[in-house]
């Protein structure tokens, strides 16, 4: 079993049995607050077709910062989305 492990935030932690690292996915300046999610979504279906992942973790949105608690939700819910399409 391949696992893939996230720790989704703007700066996502990521760990794979062979690799692990961060992505930085704050917006450029002019991008929409969108392309954080998009970005989000293709890096992890690239890691995933990669490392032939078959098993998804990653840890539940929680803090005091309401924003950061909701960009959060919505990176785990394209999370959710994308594993359902693989």
């Amino acid at each position: 079993m391949e696992i893939l492990a996230l720790d989704i935030a703007t700066n996502t932690g990521w760990k794979t049995k062979s690799s692990s690292g961060v992505w930085n996915l704050k917006p450029n300046r002019g991008e929409s607050e969108g392309m954080r999610v998009v970005r989000f979504k293709a890096k992890v279906r690239e890691l995933i077709e990669i490392e032939k992942i078959t098993l998804v973790s990653y840890e539940r949105p929680a803090g005091l910062h309401k924003s950061s608690i909701m960009v959060a939700s919505e990176m785990v819910g394209v999370l959710k989305d994308l594993c359902i399409e693989l």
